[in-house]
């Protein structure tokens, strides 16, 4: 693990700005769908909450390794 990288400051960049904005709306719309699809329960609420942790994690992916892949 990078050590320095993971605790690093990322900020949005004109190439990954809009990366992070792709990320949170697919995310959102897709739990958004799940929310209709499902009974308001405990599990909806941990099937949502995981959404928001691949957001969280594909984002950090963008921010972090984004001079690795083009994006």
């Amino acid at each position: 693990m990078n050590i320095q990288n993971a605790f690093a400051f990322h900020p949005a960049t004109e190439v990954t700005g809009p990366v992070h904005d792709q990320v949170r709306e697919l995310l959102k719309d897709t739990a958004l769908k799940l929310e209709k699809l499902t009974p308001e329960c405990p599990e909806q609420t941990q099937a949502l909450n995981q959404i928001r942790v691949a957001m969280f994690w594909a984002n950090a992916a963008v921010a972090c390794h984004s001079n690795e892949k083009a994006v």
